[in-house]
């Protein structure tokens, strides 16, 4: 028994942000991945403000060092204002989104792949569900990178090669 753990009496709660940690390392991936990328968006989610400004703050500190804008920034309560979300991405000429690991819903990623937008988040399935990657622990999954690059790249020959 470790004796500090005597001293504490109650419960241990607390919250742990790690995986916000992990928009910043999306910013790097998207500026390797898309090296015309200028601008990232970020899509958070309103019902959870606690991560998503902690999201917010470390894709901030993340584009400032690479030359990436983070603009827009839009929140929303669930996956029933994607349309208006992404209409808002590609209005503000976004190059690329990162998605708060809550909103990972097939109906987002349906919409980034309508408006040719590349998406990263922090759930697996964000990947398998259409999403261009998503981020773990530092481990990047890949999903239908080669419909979305294509998507966002007409041509799709150099980002093509790349993905497979």
């Amino acid at each position: 028994s470790c004796p500090a753990w005597r001293i504490l009496a109650g419960n241990i709660t607390g919250v742990s942000l790690m995986a916000s940690a992990l928009g910043g390392k999306s910013v790097e991936l998207f500026r390797d991945m898309l090296p015309s990328a200028r601008r990232v968006g970020v899509l958070g989610h309103s019902t959870n403000p606690v991560f998503a400004k902690a999201m917010l703050d470390e894709v901030l500190r993340a584009g400032g060092p690479t030359g990436v804008k983070v603009q827009p920034v839009v929140m929303i309560r669930g996956p029933e204002e994607a349309e208006t979300a992404f209409a808002t991405m590609v209005r503000d000429r976004a190059d690329a989104v990162v998605v708060q690991g809550s909103l990972a819903f097939k109906s987002l990623t349906d919409m980034a792949i309508k408006y040719r937008l590349p998406t990263a988040s922090t759930t697996r399935s964000f990947a398998d569900m259409g999403g261009l990657m998503a981020i773990r622990g530092g481990r990047a999954g890949l999903g239908s990178a080669r419909r979305q690059v294509r998507a966002q790249d007409p041509a799709g020959q150099a980002a093509e090669r790349h993905t497979h």
